[in-house]
């Protein structure tokens, strides 16, 4: 019987494992590749993150990353803070 696929979306590339957010995210991640097949597609907060080259734990079947620059998501924070916007919103806005 094949697995189901479930894609995963974080805010944060859990690559390399090394504590924290990061290895929440894989724990959890490599627990839900028992039973299911698990594409992943995160945000990359740094070139490093972005080309990291992941080799194969068999916990994801694909891996998208998108590029999202500390700097962008601090000036839009800023423009936020005399609005009504969550800052959380406005952290992760990409326009």
């Amino acid at each position: 019987m094949e697995k189901s696929k479930i894609l995963i979306l974080t805010p944060r590339f859990p690559y390399p494992v090394v504590g924290g957010d990061r290895l929440r995210i894989y724990r959890i991640c490599k627990e839900l590749s028992k039973y299911y097949t698990l594409d992943l597609l995160s945000l990359c907060d740094s070139i490093e993150d972005l080309n990291f080259i992941v080799k194969n734990d068999h916990v994801f079947d694909k891996i998208f990353r998108i590029y999202h620059p500390k700097i962008k998501s601090y000036f839009n924070v800023l423009k936020a803070l005399p609005g009504r916007k969550p800052l959380q919103i406005a952290y992760y806005k990409n326009t």
